[in-house]
């Protein structure tokens, strides 16, 4: 399954849509979805994966940080703080270009798993920054759209 990049002019126009809230989380084909954002977030050495970086329009992200691994299912930010931080980012879909980007240094998430109970996480720092980047994926946003400055990186495979 391939990761779709802005540099695609029909992948950037997918990737800027709002996605649809999941109706079923119990869906069978829900929980493949996910097993298949994971597989393909690890395999692309990623942090957190949105549901439409692989051309899926439902409201689904998953994440790992600090050997801890995560799934949303309709996520929505709650609550967050007042502090924002600033750092950097890249971004799948983005690839070879990093940002400084504004963040909330504190949110509280919530979301559905997949036997559609309901429940919240309170995230600082690193993690709090990859769930909002996540959801923002999902509501059309990319981190390029909110950067204070943009930067290009070489790739290792020295191109």
């Amino acid at each position: 399954m391939r990761i779709l990049s802005i540099f695609n002019k029909k992948d950037e126009q997918f990737l800027r849509q709002k996605t649809a809230e999941v109706i079923n989380p119990q869906d069978p084909a829900i929980r493949e979805l996910i097993d298949t954002m994971r597989n393909v977030m690890e395999k692309n050495q990623g942090v957190g994966l949105a549901a439409n970086q692989i051309g899926k329009p439902w409201r689904i992200f998953v994440a790992e940080y600090q050997n801890q691994s995560f799934a949303f299912i309709n996520p929505k930010i709650i609550k967050h703080s007042r502090k924002v931080n600033l750092a950097e980012e890249g971004c799948l879909s983005v690839p070879r270009i990093v940002g400084v980007v504004p963040r909330y240094d504190k949110i509280v998430i919530e979301g559905r798993d997949l036997n559609n109970k309901k429940f919240k996480i309170k995230a600082s720092g690193m993690l709090a920054r990859i769930f909002q980047h996540e959801t923002d994926h999902l509501d059309g946003i990319l981190f390029i759209d909110k950067a204070k400055e943009l930067y290009q990186v070489k790739s290792s495979k020295n191109d």
